[in-house]
């Protein structure tokens, strides 16, 4: 079985997720958190933003400010690879890509 890192990997790039920004590792640590730990799923900003602003020793505003920013080029450039019918929010996501890479396990 493979990694979930390559995992995680692989489906953001085959749904063409920009890598070059810095909101790409926060989207894939985030998603990584809630693959880990799913009771998370409901408690995104106090649990899993603060771990990932720990990680990078950022803090949480910035976190957000650079997933929006990853989620407004990505829907601007390709709809998000076709994952929302709408520009999400950053909750909806790491939600709904840690859940579809969960279905697709």
């Amino acid at each position: 079985m493979k990694s979930i890192e390559y995992r995680i990997t692989k489906f953001m790039l085959d749904h063409k997720c920009p890598a070059h920004y810095t909101g790409y590792q926060y989207l894939k640590d985030g998603i990584a958190l809630l693959h880990e730990q799913e009771s998370e799923i409901n408690n995104m900003r106090s649990i899993a933003y603060e771990k990932v602003a720990d990680r990078y020793r950022t803090g949480v505003i910035n976190v957000e400010r650079c997933l929006r920013v990853l989620a407004d080029h990505w829907w601007e450039r390709n709809k998000c690879g076709g994952l929302f019918p709408a520009r999400p929010t950053n909750s909806q996501l790491v939600t709904v890509c840690a859940e579809r890479l969960k279905s697709h396990a």
